[in-house]
């Protein structure tokens, strides 16, 4: 009887060589897949949302969580020089807190604040603090106003920078640039940045290309991942930048957050030249900003929080639009005077500092609001913004955006 062969004498060791081949030939059918993945990525490049510096634009920088962020020191604004301090804000900072100084104010917004266009004693938080001092409080007032920033983006300088401050009262302005009609919605660029400089896996492109895919098929829930290549055209179609519920339930966040610290809150309701126009000597707010200041009346309101409209303020003045604003949407010196002296009144009438105008109630539901009308549109002609700054295709131009168009402002609106 002839000997046995070792399959034979033991039989599952030949499936189990069977299945070894198997995993075998499938991990490597898996791994070329993925080599092929990586190369196509590589190949046409593919891009998640970084800052690429552009010629003639140097206020701002990269951020690894707020997208930009302004570069310390002295930078053109509209025809002027702005300062930008040590912590990357404009104006001088505030001291050291200490036991039984000043009460301190923070201005929260974008370049309406940060006041693109005037000089550092004409700002609105600088004529604010003269303004409080001039009615017998002795303010600290600094300047959190950053160019092109959203609730989001002031919500994370606040959270990074802000409470260190120990401030006892946040104004919070932001509102245009939530509203602003963009190529990217700030949720989804915000959370694909994290997304890449927390993963281990971020080096590699197919690991975005991979996660991109996997965020649309999850649908429109939440924040998503988005990316493009070398060759992609800036998208033409417009979204608001923060969704309307984003935008109430930012606001919500930050005054809980500050009556938590036990600090106070109000909102500052901006104004535009358009507001100003005939027949809008109350404040006129267009359909296309209505939602966003209603959402911000409806925060304001479901806190107790003072909301101080800067609009009617300009227009009782009786100067004309176009002295009170260095372009269609910056306020001049003029309306920042103008503007801070409103805010000192409100204060005041309010009862602050002795009043200390801490947010209350449960957090605010943002499903109570009408729905927002806009449901998208082609971007305006001219249009500029920082978010051109993170797209690396084809459709960025280098642009100073700094140096808005005839007709627009900075940030493209009209």
């Amino acid at each position: 009887m002839p000997p046995r062969r070792a399959a034979d004498r033991a039989p599952g060791r030949g499936a189990a060589l069977g299945t070894g081949r198997k995993l075998l030939f499938s991990a490597l059918t898996t791994g070329c897949a993925l080599l092929a993945l990586e190369l196509g990525a590589r190949l046409v490049d593919l891009q998640g949302p970084r800052w690429r510096q552009h010629p003639g634009v140097d206020l701002m920088v990269s951020h690894p969580t707020r997208l930009w962020a302004m570069a310390p020191g002295a930078h053109r604004s509209g025809e002027l020089m702005a300062e930008v301090g040590p912590s990357g804000l404009r104006g001088p900072a505030l001291p050291p807190p200490a036991e039984g100084d000043a009460p301190r104010v923070l201005v929260l917004g974008d370049s309406s604040f940060f006041g693109h266009g005037v000089g550092e004693a004409e700002t609105l938080p600088a004529q604010l603090q003269r303004a409080l001092q001039d009615r017998g409080i002795d303010a600290l007032v600094q300047n959190f106003g950053v160019p092109g920033y959203s609730s989001l983006q002031s919500r994370a300088l606040l959270d990074e920078q802000g409470w260190a401050q120990a401030p006892d009262l946040l104004l919070i302005g932001s509102l245009w640039s939530d509203n602003n009609i963009d190529g990217f919605r700030d949720a989804d660029l915000l959370a694909t940045r994290r997304l890449l400089d927390q993963s281990q896996l971020s080096g590699l492109r197919s690991f975005l290309l991979l996660t991109t895919l996997i965020s649309r098929l999850r649908g429109e829930g939440g924040a998503r991942v988005v990316s493009w290549t070398s060759s992609s055209a800036f998208p033409s179609e417009g979204q608001r930048r923060v969704r309307l519920p984003d935008y109430a339930a930012q606001l919500d966040a930050m005054a809980r957050a500050a009556a938590a610290r036990g600090v106070g809150v109000a909102f500052l309701a901006p104004a535009n030249q358009d507001m100003l126009g005939a027949g809008a000597d109350s404040g006129g707010v267009a359909p296309v900003w209505g939602a966003y200041f209603d959402a911000q009346a409806a925060v304001a309101a479901h806190h107790g929080a003072p909301l101080i409209p800067l609009a009617p303020a300009l227009a009782a003045s009786g100067t004309p639009p176009a002295a009170l604003f260095v372009d269609v949407m910056h306020p001049s010196a003029e309306g920042h005077r103008l503007a801070a002296a409103a805010v000192a009144e409100a204060l005041v009438a309010a009862g602050w500092p002795q009043a200390r105008l801490l947010a209350g109630g449960p957090p605010f539901d943002p499903a109570s609001l009408p729905p927002d009308p806009f449901i998208g549109a082609p971007l305006p002609a001219g249009h500029r913004s920082p978010q051109l700054q993170l797209f690396g295709g084809t459709g960025a131009p280098d642009a100073d955006l700094h140096r808005p168009p005839p007709g627009a402002d900075a940030q493209g609106r009209r």
